[in-house]
C-alpha cells in the first residue's frame, strides 16, 4: 500500500471541509428539508404501486408491504406536521376545504384498505381472523376497489400542490424556458392520454362502483406494465387537480378584482 504523507491528507481533509461549507451555504435547511419530504414522498408513492401490482408478487410480500404503507403515510403526516395547526387558523376558502376533503377521504381509504386487508390475510393474521371474516365477498370487493380511489385521490392531492414541484422544476430549467413550456404540454397531454386508456384498461368505473371483477386486460399485462398503467392513472389525476387549482385561484382573482374600488 502506497505511502501517504502528511501534507497531503491535510490538503484533503480542507478541500471535504470547503466543500461542505460551500453546499451549506447554497443548500439550507430549508430546502434540505423539502428535498427529504419530495424523496420520501416518492418512495411512498412507489410503495403504494408495488402494493397495488398485486398479481404480479407473492401473497406474502403483497401483506407485507401493505403494512409498511401506513407507516409510510404515517411519516410523510410527520413530516408535513406544520399543516395540522394551521386548521384553526385563517380563512376557509374553496382551495382549503377541496384539499382538507381530498385529505380526509384519503385517510378514512386507507384506513378501510388495511383493515379489510388484515381480515382477508391469507399469511400474516390468518389463524386471529374469523373465517366469515376471511371470506367476505363485501369486504374482498371493498379492499379491491378502494385503492383505485386511492390512487384518483392520491393525484388531485399532487395536483393541488403541484405549485411547490412547479417550482422546483422552474428552477432545474433556470426558469420557464421555451423548452420547459412545450415540455409540460406535451407531457400533459400524453399523461391525460395514457391515463385515459389505463383507466379502460383497469375497468376503474367498475372498480370504483365495487363491481366483483376477477381480471381486467390490464391484470393480464407484465407486473411492470401494470405498474406504469397505474402512475399513468395517478399523472392524469395529477393534471386533473391541478387545472382545478388553476381555476379556482383564477376565479378568485377574478372575485378580488371586481370587488377592488375602481379609481376615479
Amino acid at each position: 500500500m502506497p505511502k501517504v504523507s502528511e501534507e497531503f491528507l491535510l490538503a484533503r481533509r480542507k478541500e471535504i471541509i470547503d466543500a461542505c461549507a460551500k453546499l451549506y451555504e447554497t443548500m439550507n435547511l430549508k430546502e434540505a428539508g423539502c428535498m427529504n419530504r419530495v424523496l420520501w414522498d416518492i418512495l411512498m408513492v412507489a410503495l403504494f404501486l408495488a402494493v397495488m401490482d398485486f398479481h404480479a408478487i407473492p401473497k406474502l410480500l403483497h401483506e407485507v408491504l401493505g403494512l409498511l404503507l401506513p407507516l409510510a403515510v404515517f411519516v410523510h403526516l410527520f413530516l408535513n406536521r406544520r399543516w395540522f395547526p394551521t386548521l384553526s387558523r385563517g380563512k376557509w376558502d374553496v382551495m382549503r376545504v377541496l384539499g382538507a376533503s381530498v385529505n380526509f377521504l384519503l385517510m378514512m381509504c386507507l384506513v378501510l384498505v388495511a383493515a379489510t386487508g388484515v381480515c382477508l390475510s391469507n399469511h400474516l393474521f390468518k389463524d386471529m381472523i374469523p373465517l366469515d371474516l376471511q371470506r367476505s365477498i363485501t369486504l374482498h370487493r371493498m379492499h379491491v376497489s378502494l385503492p383505485f380511489a386511492m390512487l384518483i385521490l392520491m393525484g388531485i392531492h399532487l395536483g393541488l400542490h403541484w405549485q411547490g414541484w412547479r417550482q422546483r422544476l422552474l428552477n432545474f430549467f433556470h426558469g420557464e424556458t421555451y423548452v420547459y413550456r412545450i415540455g409540460s404540454i406535451v407531457i400533459g397531454m400524453a399523461m391525460v392520454g395514457t391515463g385515459i386508456y389505463a383507466s379502460l384498461q383497469n375497468r376503474i368505473g367498475d372498480r370504483l362502483l365495487m363491481k366483483h371483477i376477477f381480471a381486467t386486460p390490464a391484470t393480464d399485462l407484465p407486473g411492470a406494465i401494470y405498474a406504469l398503467l397505474l402512475l399513468a392513472i395517478f399523472a392524469m389525476y395529477a393534471c386533473l387537480g391541478n387545472w382545478v387549482r388553476e381555476m379556482v385561484q383564477h376565479r378568485g382573482r377574478g372575485h378580488e378584482e371586481r370587488q377592488a374600488p375602481h379609481g376615479s
